[in-house]
């Protein structure tokens, strides 16, 4: 049941998704979430995890 669940979820928003793709990969990075506090914290784990830390403590969200 479960893979049939997941296909139909696909097929139904398959129109809605391909549009998605014909945007540049940086585009899509900014438009993937709509959700704007889990695009807010994913910025955050990407600048930590690229810079390996915050530079001080007042810094940290």
């Amino acid at each position: 049941m479960y893979p049939t669940t997941i296909g139909k979820l696909w097929e139904n928003a398959w129109n809605e998704f391909i549009p998605f793709l014909d945007h540049d990969v940086e585009i899509r990075r900014i438009i993937r979430s709509t959700n704007a506090i889990e695009s807010l914290n994913a910025r955050y784990r990407r600048a930590v995890r690229a810079r390996g830390h915050f530079p001080n403590d007042a810094a940290q969200p």
